[in-house]
C-alpha cells in the first residue's frame, strides 16, 4: 500500500446488485484514514476486513454452475463465437464446478482498486464510508 495516498478511484462506491445486493467500494475511501496515521488506517483496513469476510455466504445456493451455464448457453453462444473446443472446454469445467483462470497477460495488467462487499450487515457499511467526512475528503 505503498501508493495508497495517490489513489483517486471514483466512483467511492457503487451499488452493482440493484439496491438488494453486492456494492463495489473504492480503495480510494481508505486515503484519509491513511493520511491520519497508521492507526486509524489499520482500525479502517481491520473494518473493511471484517466486511469482506462477513460478505461471504457460507450457505451453498441450491443451483450449481452447471444449472446456471445451461440455462444461459444458447444467449452466450449468440453472443460469443468460439470454436468447438472451447465450448467443450467450457461446458466441463461448468460440470465440474471449476472456475476458469485469467491470462496471465491480465494478471500483470489487472491493479484492483476496489474490493466487492455484501453491505447489508450491521453497521459495518456506515463506519466505513463515514458519509460526511470520507467522501468529503475525496471530492
Amino acid at each position: 500500500f505503498a501508493t495508497i495516498s495517490d489513489l483517486h478511484y471514483l466512483p467511492a462506491y457503487q451499488d452493482i446488485g440493484n439496491k438488494r445486493g453486492f456494492w463495489r467500494l473504492s480503495l480510494s475511501l481508505l486515503v484519509p484514514a491513511y493520511h491520519r496515521g497508521k492507526l486509524e488506517f489499520l482500525a479502517k483496513c481491520g473494518l473493511w476486513a471484517d466486511l469482506m469476510l462477513l460478505s461471504c455466504f457460507t450457505d451453498a445456493p441450491d443451483y450449481t454452475m452447471h444449472d446456471v451455464w445451461t440455462q444461459h448457453l444458447a444467449h452466450i453462444k449468440d453472443m460469443i463465437s468460439a470454436p468447438p473446443t472451447a465450448w467443450e472446454k467450457a461446458a466441463y469445467m461448468a460440470i465440474n464446478e471449476q472456475i476458469p483462470s485469467h491470462s496471465e497477460a491480465y494478471r500483470i495488467a489487472y491493479h484492483p482498486h476496489y474490493r466487492v462487499v455484501y453491505p447489508y450487515i450491521g453497521n459495518l457499511m456506515q463506519d466505513i464510508l463515514n458519509y460526511k467526512d470520507t467522501l468529503k475528503e475525496l471530492s
